[in-house]
Order: structure tokens, then C-alpha cells, then sequence
């Protein structure tokens, strides 16, 4: 564990590059502008963020009226699952397959699971900076009906525990692909590929989720509603089957004070950290003995001749795949143009 922690910091400090910005900011002062820069950005999405705030607010008067007021955690919590699941993509990709730190991990004295744990763990890492902002206010707006110390250790722990759900199912997704993928030469074609593809099926995942979840029986809307809100907080079970896990984690916050609240929470506990530790076994198996195959196989290769394995390119056509790859390669700059 000592070892994870330690690689964990390591990785953290040259991903961000904390380090390297005070000694940047120390040594040439016009280099604090891009700190400033950045807290300006943030300070511009303040409205924004109180625009959000309210609007959570709002939903959970209306849900609290009519006894639902526990949906407001399926919403959120599934919402921010499925963000989570979008970025993890990218995040797993670039961490474990478009970073070069492996060649120098893989020779010192660390044990194969604690650099995939370290890795995966930089993935959790980075994913609370998007998370906690979106779930911050949802902690705040029903504090005053449901609050207590059993709710507070709850919700921060079920944050913490989050990314780890979704996350260990994307890691493993671009494990199985890469697997079979030789990315040498193909990183940008194949990011925005697998980008967009997954992009489609998560969409229609949604929409088959949401069809599924809100079909009620030809003439019996009636009594369909009736039965939704007779039962307090049925509702988060519809909402929650984008994301099932969203149920375990809403029912522990909003029925905290009970053993269902209490046998709900450490379930999905339980469920994360068995992710978290498959993510680990399976990034042993496929991740670095699948590094090590290919540089077997790489050595096997026989060298090609200069004239056969570089081709000549007219200006214009060198330039212009240039350019393609570089707004691929930036998707705001793709919808820019």
C-alpha cells in the first residue's frame, strides 16, 4: 500500500506539474499570468454555477411535495456517473496507452499492480475535480431534512467512491480494444474514432434506458402514478436505472438513519471497491503483459529499407493532413471550424 501511495504522488506531482509551476512562477514572474489566467476562467463560471444551484433547488422542492425528494440524488449521482464514464475514456487512453512512463515504471523495483493502481487511482483523482462541483450543492440542499453525522460520512464517502464504478468499466473497455490495436502511428485516428463511437452507443443506451423506465401500460397512466407516489421515494428506482449503483448510494443518504439506509450504503461500498480491484487484476493480465508482448514481437521485426518505409509527400497534402490532425486532435477547435 506504501508503494501505490508513493507512486500515486509521484504520478499526481508530474501530471500536474505543481512542482514546475512555483519554480516557473519563481523564476520568471510574467509566468504567473497563467495561474491568473485560470482562476479568471473559473470566476467567470460563477453564474453559472448559481444558476445550477438554483435550479437543483427548485427540482427538490417539487420532489419533496410529492414525497420523491430521494430522486434528487439518483439524478445527480446518475448524471455524474455518466460524465464520469464519458471522460474516463479519454482519461484511460491517455493514461495508460498515450503516456511513455511505462518503459521507466516497468524497470524498477514496483510490483506490476501497484503501478495500474497508481495509474487508475490519477484517473479518480482528476475525476473529482469535475464531480465535486456538480455534487457539492446536492450535499447542501436537503441538509436541513435529512442531515445528520450518519448522512455527512455517507455522502462524502459515496463521492469519493463514485468515479470508481464507471471508471473501472471504461479502463476495462479500452483494455479489451487496445488489446487487439496496434496504436503506433494511429493515437489521433483512433481517440476520435473510439470517441464518437462510444459517444453513439451511450447515447442510445440512454434512450432505450429512458424508454424502458418512463413506458407505462396503455390505460393505466392512472393508476401507474398512483402507485408512483403512494410508495415515498419509488421514484429513485426508475430514475436510478441508468446507473443501478445511483439506488444502493440514494436510499443510504436519504433513508440514513435506518439498517435498509446503512445495509444500502456499504453495498454499494462493497460493489465499488470490487471494481476498483478488478481494474487492477485485469490491468495486470491485459495492460502491462500485453506491453510486454508487444515488445517481444517488436523485436522479432525485421528493419524495412529507408526508400520502403518513408513516402514522399507533395507540400500541400503534407500540410493539409497537418492541420486535419491537429483540429482532430482538439475537439473544440473541430466544432469551431
Amino acid at each position: 500500500m506504501k508503494e501505490i501511495l508513493m507512486l500515486t504522488k509521484t504520478l499526481l506531482n508530474a501530471n500536474f506539474g505543481f512542482s514546475k509551476m512555483v519554480h516557473d512562477v519563481k523564476t520568471d514572474t510574467k509566468k504567473i499570468l497563467m495561474p491568473l489566467l485560470i482562476i479568471l476562467v473559473f470566476a467567470s463560471l460563477v453564474p453559472v454555477y448559481i444558476m445550477y444551484t438554483r435550479l437543483l433547488k427548485t427540482v427538490y422542492l417539487q420532489l419533496f411535495v410529492l414525497g420523491q425528494e430521494g430522486a434528487l440524488f439518483a439524478m445527480t449521482f446518475s448524471g455524474a456517473a455518466i460524465v464520469v464514464l464519458f471522460f474516463g475514456l479519454i482519461y484511460a487512453m491517455s493514461t495508460f496507452y498515450f503516456s511513455k512512463d511505462l518503459d521507466k515504471l516497468l524497470f524498477l523495483p514496483l510490483k506490476e499492480e501497484s503501478i495500474v493502481a497508481s495509474k487508475f487511482i490519477n484517473m479518480v483523482i482528476y475525476e473529482y475535480m469535475i464531480i465535486v462541483p456538480i455534487l457539492a450543492p446536492v450535499f447542501f440542499i436537503p441538509f436541513e431534512e435529512m442531515g445528520g453525522i450518519l448522512y455527512s460520512v455517507f455522502f462524502i464517502f459515496g463521492v469519493l467512491l463514485l468515479p470508481v464504478i464507471p471508471l473501472s468499466i471504461g479502463t476495462i473497455l479500452v483494455m479489451l480494444v487496445m488489446k487487439f490495436i496496434n496504436i503506433e502511428g494511429k493515437k489521433d485516428i483512433l481517440r476520435t474514432i473510439s470517441l464518437f463511437l462510444f459517444l453513439i452507443v451511450l447515447i442510445v443506451f440512454q434512450l432505450l434506458v429512458n424508454k424502458a423506465a418512463t413506458s407505462i401500460p396503455p390505460g393505466s397512466e392512472g393508476e401507474y402514478i398512483e402507485a408512483l407516489l403512494r410508495n415515498q421515494n419509488s421514484l429513485v428506482n426508475i430514475v436510478g436505472r441508468t446507473y443501478p449503483p445511483a439506488i444502493w448510494l440514494s436510499k443510504g443518504l436519504f433513508a440514513s438513519n435506518s439498517l435498509i439506509g446503512i445495509f444500502s450504503f456499504f453495498s454499494y461500498a462493497a460493489v465499488s471497491i470490487a471494481f476498483g480491484i478488478g481494474v487492477v487484476f485485469v490491468g495486470k493480465k491485459l495492460y502491462v503483459q500485453g506491453y510486454f508482448n508487444k515488445s517481444d514481437s517488436a523485436k522479432k521485426q525485421v528493419a524495412l529499407e529507408y526508400d520502403k518505409d518513408v513516402v514522399s509527400s507533395s507540400p500541400w497534402k503534407a500540410i493539409f493532413l497537418n492541420d486535419m490532425k491537429m483540429v482532430m486532435r482538439t475537439p473544440i477547435t473541430c466544432s469551431i471550424a
